[in-house]
């Protein structure tokens, strides 16, 4: 919920729809006289849709959130007053114009920078390092993307919003839906024809690189496993199953990070999964969560490089 609006957003919004179900799940799993948890419940209820109320999935195909929770798990909070919509589509209506510009004029800066950085070009007397460069390179590629993501998602809530209340929209609306439409194939047509063969070319390396950076940051976590080993003093079965635990995702990750030049959609859902079960323990200092919290958040640069076809 929190990367949702932010500028790095991808498929958060629609990542949320399955942490819903789950929550569904949750509480028909509870027993009938089990009270829900209040600021679980307000959180989706209130938070997430005071960011995104409805979630386009597909064409004419949406998703609300407060409508799930009412006909699913419904939980009335003393004091809490609910979502209100209407006062939401207002604000958003009266900010769309200026998100769209800005949006736009990220846009046009990223497009400019990515034609110098990807143009080919001489050897002069300013030379970069090879991995300075590369890395110069994924991350203008890795903007772009979330500039695509937060262009379409600004586009698609607008009209998703207007269709499903019925809001007729304004006139003032129809030439930012035009302009984002054309920043959008502008993207596509710079990343996969204009400087596709560049693009292809740098990719490689820039995802055995971040793979090299994300593996490096669990360095301090296998220290820590190794060290708290080596101490010698007797521990409780507990703690022994967790560093187990811990020792197999730290070798599941070297695999999948190490073991192929490739990354498919799956090696990288199985590197995030054992990523985040690292953090699943009360082992670890606050050095090593913050190491390995940098490597999740890395994990997320090298699906998106992976997946630029």
């Amino acid at each position: 919920c929190i990367a949702v609006g932010s500028d790095s957003e991808t498929t958060e919004t629609r990542d949320m729809v399955g942490v819903y179900g789950l929550y569904a799940l949750l509480r028909r799993l509870l027993p009938s006289n089990s009270i829900p948890d209040a600021k679980l419940h307000r959180s989706l209820s209130n938070v997430f849709p005071g960011k995104n109320p409805v979630i386009n999935l597909i064409g004419n195909i949406a998703f609300s959130p407060v409508e799930f929770l009412t006909r699913y798990a419904p939980y009335e909070i003393k004091g809490d007053t609910g979502f209100d919509i209407a006062v939401f589509v207002k604000n958003f209506d009266e900010s769309f114009v200026t998100q769209a510009l800005a949006l736009k004029l990220k846009t046009i800066s990223w497009i400019a920078r990515i034609d110098s950085v990807f143009a080919p070009s001489v050897q002069n007397g300013t030379r970069i390092h090879a991995a300075t460069a590369i890395a110069q390179k994924s991350s203008l590629l890795v903007k772009g993307i979330y500039l695509a993501h937060r262009i379409s998602y600004l586009a698609r809530t607008f009209l998703t919003l207007h269709k499903l209340l019925g809001i007729p929209m304004k006139f003032e609306h129809l030439r930012p839906l035009q302009s984002m439409c054309e920043l959008l194939k502008s993207i596509e047509q710079t990343m996969r024809v204009r400087r596709r063969g560049a693009v292809t070319a740098v990719q490689p390396a820039a995802l055995r690189m971040v793979a090299s950076t994300i593996f490096c940051s669990f360095e301090s976590l296998r220290i820590g496993i190794d060290e708290r080993k080596s101490m010698g003093t007797p521990s409780t079965p507990e703690i022994s199953q967790k560093l187990s635990q811990l020792g197999g995702c730290l070798s599941a990750l070297e695999f999948i990070l190490k073991g192929s030049s490739t990354f498919s959609s799956i090696r990288s859902f199985a590197a995030e999964i054992a990523a985040h079960m690292s953090l699943d323990t009360d082992l670890l200092s606050e050095t090593v969560i913050t190491d390995c919290q940098r490597a999740i958040r890395q994990l997320q640069r090298l699906r998106l490089l992976s997946e630029i076809d």
